[in-house]
């Protein structure tokens, strides 16, 4: 008799930061400057940034697209409907592959419905007492980043990787309350 070997599913938390670049056909276009990921249940956050001569953005992207392809399900906060489409943008330009389908849990979209709770990652964070906090950037702190300075590189780090700490703890919180749906199909 076979014995069934059981493995745990790779859960994949990500975020991603990007800067305006221009309107198309009356939609914006956006550049990535900052990608953070961490695999459920593992301690380490990883970040790539764009260098200010644009000149590891193909790089930055099929090294996160290589880490996406490994996982069962990808989750993260309003990913189905901004930070996966814009990933989507960037293979297409980049001559990439995307994954044809993918299993996702998005906290913001897959929440359960209710009235007056604010669904931002940061309010539900505070609304639930998590210690874990968004590092809050201002307009002039955007400005800064989108020139990808140091110093400016070094809020969209902070930013990036705060928001996937807090947002790891966000979803379990959620799925203790029995707040979030599970993960369903997304087709780019």
């Amino acid at each position: 008799m076979k014995s069934k070997v059981i493995r745990r599913l790779r859960i994949l938390d990500f975020d991603s930061e990007c800067r305006p670049m221009h309107y198309s056909e009356f939609r914006p276009e956006s550049q990535i400057t900052g990608i953070a990921w961490s695999w459920i249940g593992e301690d380490t956050i990883h970040c790539a940034l764009l260098k200010p001569d644009l000149s590891n953005e193909r790089e930055m992207i099929e090294q996160f697209l290589a880490e996406l392809r490994q996982a069962d399900i990808v989750t993260g906060h309003y990913i189905r409907r901004h930070d996966l489409p814009l990933l989507v943008d960037h293979a297409a330009r980049l001559g990439l592959d995307f994954p044809s389908m993918l299993r996702v849990q998005d906290t913001k979209t897959d929440l359960k419905r209710f009235n007056g709770l604010g669904q931002s990652q940061e309010n539900l964070a505070a609304t639930f007492g998590l210690l874990e906090e968004k590092h809050h950037m201002t307009g002039a702190l955007w400005r800064q980043a989108n020139t990808l300075t140091k110093e400016g590189m070094a809020g969209t780090r902070k930013r990036v990787v705060d928001d996937v700490a807090q947002h790891i703890a966000l979803r379990e919180e959620l799925i203790n309350r029995g707040l979030l749906s599970p993960p369903r199909m997304w087709y780019p």
